[in-house]
């Protein structure tokens, strides 16, 4: 075997051992992101080896064996997002009681013509637009002719925010969770039926942001803002959604420490990776942007959109308030460890 092929292994077992370290440092965090591509990296190098088995030299057997365990500990990681797992949420009939869209519009992003027929074609309830300036906020405001309750906070840092609902919001809020310069929203929306869901947006920093000396931030802020929101929504029990860019894959140690905390739903379970970033590297993409739920509600349609300009392609949940699949669907209380891991977090964060 050769130096290369050794040392391409020992990369791929390398990259499925670092997400294991809890370190926010982002060249450690920035593993968690391709698990799809080391799995199939690992398969072939896998693969390639086979063939040469009987040539091999006793560490350079030992060495496939090393590599075969990183993928399988990869699709272990990667299993829950594919059709093979259990669907978590369970499916809807009938009529949905919230259809909603995120998009990650990108700021730069010209194409609001795309936009306006994705709008029109799919009518939704919710629009949640991430990254909109003040040209963002000025060409989609025809959208206040259909959904006239609105938030607003269009930025040019890249995190600007709005909502568009044509249910009526009650007490919307512009919280900035971690950096005045990052907002989210809160707010109850009352559906048509006159029921009344909570709706969080959010789009933290991702990993990789950087410090004011241009160096990597690294995903403290991301997580603090994610566990800051989970702790919060532990305590609720009426039915809610989080829904936007979280900067975040679906199997990061990260995402799956805020589901255990608030206790929500992932409709990607079972169903598919619904991979939404980055939209013009095919090879490269991961699943950025995330719907979660409460057990009250089922699934009547998730689907990612077509190409909008975006580096980012859009999201679509419709959801049936079914308080029936609550118990059924109900997700078992975080442990002490999770509660105590969250807290460490978010106190080493405050002092970094």
């Amino acid at each position: 075997m050769t130096y290369s092929a050794r040392g391409a292994a020992a990369f791929l077992v390398g990259a499925t051992i670092l997400p294991l370290l809890k370190s926010r440092h982002w060249a450690i965090r920035a593993f968690d992101f391709p698990r799809l591509q080391i799995a199939f990296g690992a398969a072939l190098w896998c693969g390639g080896a086979v063939t040469q088995w009987p040539k091999l030299s006793r560490t350079d057997r030992q060495l496939v064996a090393l590599t075969a365990a990183a993928l399988g500990a990869q699709l272990l990681q990667i299993r829950p997002y594919t059709r093979l797992a259990r669907k978590e949420v369970l499916p809807g009939n009938g009529e949905a009681h919230v259809r909603i869209i995120t998009a990650n519009v990108l700021q730069q992003n010209r194409r609001t013509d795309l936009y306006r027929k994705l709008f029109a074609e799919l009518e939704p309830d919710i629009i949640l637009l991430t990254e909109p300036d003040s040209r963002w906020a000025r060409e989609m405001a025809y959208l206040k002719e259909t959904h006239p309750y609105v938030v607003e906070r269009p930025l040019d840092n890249t995190y600007g925010m709005i909502l568009y609902s044509r249910l009526p919001l009650i007490d919307p809020q512009v919280r900035y969770l971690v950096k005045d310069e990052i907002p989210s929203i809160k707010t109850r929306v009352r559906l048509a039926n006159g029921q009344h869901i909570w709706l969080y947006a959010v789009h933290p920093e991702p990993p990789a942001s950087l410090k004011p000396d241009k160096t990597p931030r690294g995903s403290g802020p991301r997580d603090v803002e994610l566990l800051i929101l989970a702790e919060e929504l532990e305590q609720l029990r009426e039915p809610v959604i989080v829904v936007g860019d979280f900067n975040d894959v679906a199997w990061s140690h990260t995402t799956r420490l805020f589901k255990r905390l608030s206790r929500l739903l992932d409709p990607r379970r079972g169903r598919g990776m619904f991979n939404t970033f980055h939209a013009g590297y095919p090879p490269l993409r991961y699943p950025l942007d995330h719907l979660f739920h409460s057990e009250h509600m089922v699934l009547i349609d998730f689907k990612r959109l077509p190409y909008t300009g975006s580096d980012h392609f859009p999201i679509y949940a419709a959801l049936q308030l079914a308080p029936e699949a609550a118990e059924v669907q109900e997700q078992d209380p975080p442990s002490r460890s999770d509660e105590k891991e969250a807290d460490k977090v978010i106190v080493q964060a405050e002092t970094e």
